[in-house]
Protein backbone atom coordinates (compact mmCIF):
# COMPACT_ATOMS: atom_id res chain seq x y z
CA UNK A 1 0.00 0.00 0.00
CA UNK A 2 3.26 2.45 0.82
CA UNK A 3 4.59 1.89 -2.11
CA UNK A 4 1.11 2.42 -4.47
CA UNK A 5 0.44 5.87 -2.69
CA UNK A 6 4.21 6.86 -3.55
CA UNK A 7 3.63 5.92 -7.38
CA UNK A 8 0.12 7.46 -7.61
CA UNK A 9 1.04 10.88 -5.85
CA UNK A 10 4.08 10.48 -8.58
CA UNK A 11 2.35 9.56 -11.59
CA UNK A 12 -0.64 12.16 -10.89
CA UNK A 13 1.88 14.82 -10.42
CA UNK A 14 3.71 14.18 -13.71
CA UNK A 15 0.50 13.72 -15.25
CA UNK A 16 -0.88 17.05 -14.30
CA UNK A 17 2.73 18.65 -14.89
CA UNK A 18 2.52 17.29 -18.29
CA UNK A 19 -1.47 18.26 -18.75
CA UNK A 20 0.04 21.96 -17.50
CA UNK A 21 2.99 22.38 -19.74
CA UNK A 22 1.04 20.44 -23.35
CA UNK A 23 -2.25 20.73 -23.14
CA UNK A 24 -2.53 24.52 -20.74
CA UNK A 25 -4.71 22.81 -18.34
CA UNK A 26 -4.94 25.26 -15.66
CA UNK A 27 -7.13 23.64 -13.32
CA UNK A 28 -5.20 21.04 -12.96
CA UNK A 29 -2.02 23.47 -11.14
CA UNK A 30 -3.76 22.82 -7.85
CA UNK A 31 -4.51 19.39 -7.89
CA UNK A 32 -0.16 19.87 -9.08
CA UNK A 33 0.21 21.83 -6.16
CA UNK A 34 -1.38 19.82 -3.46
CA UNK A 35 0.20 16.15 -4.99
CA UNK A 36 3.75 17.74 -4.91
CA UNK A 37 3.26 19.00 -1.46
CA UNK A 38 2.18 15.34 -0.13
CA UNK A 39 5.31 14.01 -2.27
CA UNK A 40 7.51 15.88 0.21
CA UNK A 41 5.76 15.61 2.96
CA UNK A 42 5.93 11.85 2.31
CA UNK A 43 9.31 11.57 1.36
CA UNK A 44 10.38 13.90 4.64
CA UNK A 45 8.23 12.17 7.34
CA UNK A 46 9.03 8.36 5.81
CA UNK A 47 11.11 7.19 8.20
CA UNK A 48 9.70 8.99 11.22
CA UNK A 49 6.46 7.40 11.05
CA UNK A 50 4.84 4.01 10.79
CA UNK A 51 3.08 3.12 7.35
CA UNK A 52 -0.31 2.98 8.92
CA UNK A 53 -0.11 6.36 10.29
CA UNK A 54 1.79 7.23 7.22
CA UNK A 55 -0.85 5.83 4.70
CA UNK A 56 -3.97 7.54 6.74
CA UNK A 57 -2.16 10.76 7.07
CA UNK A 58 -1.42 10.85 3.29
CA UNK A 59 -5.00 9.36 2.63
CA UNK A 60 -6.78 12.10 4.60
CA UNK A 61 -4.29 15.12 3.43
CA UNK A 62 -5.17 13.93 0.00
CA UNK A 63 -9.01 13.90 0.72
CA UNK A 64 -8.96 17.03 2.53
CA UNK A 65 -6.99 18.76 -0.25
CA UNK A 66 -9.23 17.59 -3.05
CA UNK A 67 -12.30 18.64 -1.23
CA UNK A 68 -10.63 22.22 -0.82
CA UNK A 69 -10.13 22.27 -4.13
CA UNK A 70 -13.47 21.42 -5.21
CA UNK A 71 -14.62 24.45 -3.60
CA UNK A 72 -11.87 26.91 -5.32
CA UNK A 73 -12.27 25.56 -8.64
CA UNK A 74 -15.22 24.64 -10.98
CA UNK A 75 -14.14 20.96 -10.95
CA UNK A 76 -11.14 18.83 -10.24
CA UNK A 77 -9.96 15.91 -12.01
CA UNK A 78 -7.11 12.84 -11.66
CA UNK A 79 -5.60 11.68 -14.48
CA UNK A 80 -8.63 13.52 -16.74
CA UNK A 81 -11.21 11.67 -14.40
CA UNK A 82 -13.71 14.24 -12.69
CA UNK A 83 -13.82 13.93 -8.40
CA UNK A 84 -16.66 15.16 -6.91
CA UNK A 85 -17.10 15.97 -3.47
CA UNK A 86 -20.14 13.23 -2.99
CA UNK A 87 -17.56 10.33 -4.11
CA UNK A 88 -14.40 12.26 -2.23
CA UNK A 89 -16.14 11.92 1.29
CA UNK A 90 -17.48 8.38 1.15
CA UNK A 91 -13.99 7.09 -0.19
CA UNK A 92 -11.65 8.28 1.75
CA UNK A 93 -14.26 7.29 4.87
CA UNK A 94 -14.42 3.52 3.46
CA UNK A 95 -10.63 3.54 2.56
CA UNK A 96 -10.07 4.58 6.47
CA UNK A 97 -12.07 2.06 7.41
CA UNK A 98 -10.80 -0.85 5.85
CA UNK A 99 -6.99 0.10 6.71
CA UNK A 100 -7.77 0.43 10.16
CA UNK A 101 -9.59 -3.20 9.65
CA UNK A 102 -6.73 -4.68 7.94
CA UNK A 103 -4.39 -3.51 11.21
CA UNK A 104 -6.64 -4.37 14.01
CA UNK A 105 -6.69 -7.86 12.18
CA UNK A 106 -3.18 -8.27 11.92
CA UNK A 107 -2.41 -7.28 15.69
CA UNK A 108 -4.88 -9.57 16.95
CA UNK A 109 -2.89 -12.48 15.50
Amino acid sequence: MHSFIQLFLIASFIYEFFQLLWNNKEYGLGYMVVSGFLLIVLFLIQGWASFKYLILFQLICWSLGLIILSFIQPYVTVFGYRMELWFIIPYTISLCIIILNNYRKRNVK
